[in-house]
């Protein structure tokens, strides 16, 4: 590379910098798990569309022996809802006690980075032998 396109990307470079914003907003905490009300907010709408469905399904078939192709329905909404209750009760251990939540989180994301490099060093045959045949 020669001097004066060293100068030309250093001109670039300091250029570049004059044209991104001053300060950079990255999301807090508390507004990424302000996304999981739309995801909890869905959740909710399909459970009711299909626990009521399951239940129109029910009463429409009343006396007949297809009626209980509705219970899968029904059950599916609620176990919906179990999940949103559960996806609630994080949140909320989250957003009271941050400082804990990240620590756990950073734990949990070191252990499965460690997996993830112990499964790849054991798939990639850890151990070789030199040409003598010892490890």
């Amino acid at each position: 590379m020669n001097l004066a396109s060293k100068i030309n990307l250093i001109k670039a470079l300091s250029l570049a910098t004059f044209l991104l914003p001053f300060t950079a907003s990255a999301l807090a905490l508390n507004q990424v798990l302000g996304f999981f009300n739309i995801v909890v907010g869905l959740l909710l709408t399909a459970s009711v569309v299909s626990f009521g469905g399951g239940l129109i399904l029910y009463w429409t078939r009343y006396g007949t022996w297809p009626r209980e192709e509705a219970f899968p329905f029904m059950s599916f909404g609620v176990t919906i809802l179990f999940v949103i209750s559960v996806l609630l009760a994080i949140i909320h251990v989250v957003v009271q006690n941050t400082a804990t939540a990240m620590y756990v989180i950073a734990v949990v994301i070191f252990f499965c980075l460690a997996g993830i490099i112990l499964f790849f060093m054991k798939a990639s045959g850890g151990d070789k032998k030199d040409d003598q045949g010892r490890h």
